[in-house]
């Protein structure tokens, strides 16, 4: 038992030795996503990776691996995010992912051994860590790759393009492209009759707000971007370069038009969307409803409206659940006259013959469930309509 043990022991020390560093990507494009160290296995044993680790001037413990690396194969570990973020889509998966501080001035990248041992190292530019002379460094978008080993980063590693082992030869070609004006690709308004022709909005005494999405896409990204809506500003991922605009938009019973305007550093443009603001019979809604509300317990409120118009009515109902960022509280129930019926988005019609100056309360429940605390608000239109 005791020479199995030893054999065993000669092996994994055999092994570590076939690992080696052949390529380090420290000074990509995308600065959060394209960070990578390829690590190859000369040796004809598989490798069991887990505990190794990437030590950084950051760090000893900067970079912890795990899996396995097959006989004379490689393993790509990557800063997190690169299958999305990578710089060229056709290079490599990663085979691990996890955030790694790569120095571009001057900075250095040794592999070890769960023990600490270390396997090997690449310094570049201006470092104390290194093997031999430290390689002077490599511009962005290049790496520096293994095309030999004698223990000299200097010597043994080239400036690049990642995931090639030769220089390639070319020459640069340039272009210039214009700073072309902003694109609206496509307006979405909420409607409520969306199979009609133009939005068309029921209204409210008081008013009410629309949500409104616009798609920009620029040729370059929308850092310098805003998209308003009625001089109301809408947020948008100005680091991209096509995303939606979101707002809501307040509108009155006078409100004709929706002006979107997208503006840069050097266009304006705009577009006009009609909108036709129905007439309706005259009913009075609170302006707002506020509840407090325990986790998983279900809470009730009650709505009270009242015909002050001339003419008895029916009512158009519709809305939206209560969410707080990403978190939706919960569908909202109300009922009418005893029969419950649950908030959609799309208008459900309710034939109450609603006489002049007659009130009717309308029940609202909704339950927090799982969710984190905080304030959630939806909406609940009430439109009402000659009977």
């Amino acid at each position: 038992m005791r020479y199995t043990l030893l054999l065993i022991a000669l092996l994994f020390v055999a092994a570590n030795a076939d690992l080696r560093i052949d390529m380090v990507y420290y000074d990509p494009f995308n600065s959060r996503g394209s960070e990578a160290v390829l690590i190859h296995n000369t040796g004809a044993n598989t490798i069991d990776l887990t505990g190794y680790r990437l030590a950084t001037r950051t760090s000893p413990q900067d970079h912890t691996l795990q899996g396995i690396i097959a006989p004379f194969g490689t393993y790509l570990s990557t800063y997190t995010g690169w299958d999305e973020q990578k710089d060229n889509q056709s290079w490599p998966d990663a085979d691990h992912q996890q955030p790694i501080t790569l120095a571009n001035a001057g900075g250095w990248v040794s592999l070890t051994t769960p023990e600490g041992e270390v396997l090997d190292t690449v310094g570049w530019g201006n470092t104390e860590v290194y093997l031999g002379i430290p390689h002077p460094g490599v511009q962005k978008g290049m790496a520096l790759v293994r095309t030999q080993d004698t223990g000299n980063n200097s010597a043994d590693f080239a400036e690049l393009l990642p995931f090639t082992t030769q220089q390639q030869e070319g020459t640069t070609l340039l272009f210039d492209v214009l700073n072309t004006p902003p694109e609206i690709i496509h307006i979405a308004v909420e409607d409520d009759f969306p199979d009609r022709e133009h939005v068309q909005l029921l209204p409210l005494t008081n008013g009410r707000h629309i949500w409104v999405n616009i798609t920009v896409r620029d040729n370059n990204t929308l850092h310098s971007t805003t998209v308003t809506v009625n001089d109301v500003v809408l947020e948008g991922n100005t680091s991209a370069t096509q995303t939606v605009f979101t707002g809501l938009i307040p509108i009155t019973a006078q409100t004709t038009h929706l002006t979107v305007r997208v503006e840069d550093e050097e266009h304006v443009i705009e577009e006009t969307l009609y909108v036709e603001i129905l007439p309706a019979a005259s009913i009075r809604v609170p302006d707002n409803v506020q509840t407090t509300i325990m986790p998983n317990r279900a809470a009730n409120n009650t709505i009270l409206i009242e015909n002050t118009g001339g003419s008895a009515v029916n009512l158009h109902i519709k809305g939206t659940p209560p969410r707080r960022a990403q978190h939706l509280l919960g569908q909202v129930y109300y009922s009418i006259n005893g029969a419950e019926y649950e908030l959609q988005r799309d208008i459900r019609e309710h034939e109450v013959v609603l006489a002049p100056g007659q009130q009717l309360s309308i029940h609202v429940r909704t339950t927090a469930s799982f969710v984190p605390a905080g304030q959630y608000s939806g909406q609940i239109i009430i439109a009402g309509v000659l009977a």
